[in-house]
């Protein structure tokens, strides 16, 4: 079964993840991604903060 943990800013929930992750017993080290509905902004300081942490979190990103 695959799960998914939505939020809008990820940096701001890492805890909450790990939390998540432990609670749903979940064992890959892969996760998907989405950084945001569609690719409009300019700015993607937020969305280099998520997958920093994703990464320093020793996630695959897909």
């Amino acid at each position: 079964m695959k799960k998914i943990f939505l939020c809008s800013y990820f940096a701001g929930v890492v805890e909450q993840f790990e939390d998540f992750i432990q609670t749903s017993n979940i064992k890959t080290n892969k996760v998907l991604f989405i950084p945001t509905a569609g690719n409009v902004e300019e700015y993607t300081g937020y969305i280099d903060e998520g997958r920093e942490d994703l990464t320093n979190l020793h996630y695959k990103i897909e």
